[in-house]
């Protein structure tokens, strides 16, 4: 939310909740905002060196090649957010699954449905 929209919101607490009344355009932009944005974890094995942000967004960059200007956040150790241009990039990202960052390993592994 930008520190405009952010000034004009007025917090009313009710018992042990907090309630805060925005209106439906509000909403609506931060709602479409919201809509290009993923949130991840990276999971690492006990001995790798932790990945900085810098390092993944090389790593994601040689694998997601043909996406254009996106951006990672790092939100708190291990997760981070993804920014995409668009819904087709951020479905683009999503459709390759789970992404293996391991060197050695195959770029992606996809899900395998039965017990075989």
């Amino acid at each position: 939310m930008t520190p405009k929209r952010l000034r004009s919101l007025r917090a009313v607490i009710f018992g042990d909740m907090l309630r805060v009344r925005i209106t439906e355009a509000d909403y609506e932009a931060e709602f479409k905002d919201c809509s290009t944005h993923l949130q991840g974890r990276v999971t690492m094995l006990k001995n790798d060196v932790p990945l900085t942000t810098q390092a993944l967004k090389l790593k994601l960059k040689s694998i997601w090649t043909n996406l254009s200007n996106w951006s990672v956040t790092p939100l708190a150790r291990g997760c981070f957010e993804f920014t995409f241009n668009s819904i087709a990039d951020m479905r683009q990202a999503l459709a390759q699954g789970t992404i293996t960052l391991r060197p050695g390993i195959p770029a992606t592994n996809t899900h395998k449905s039965g017990l075989d």
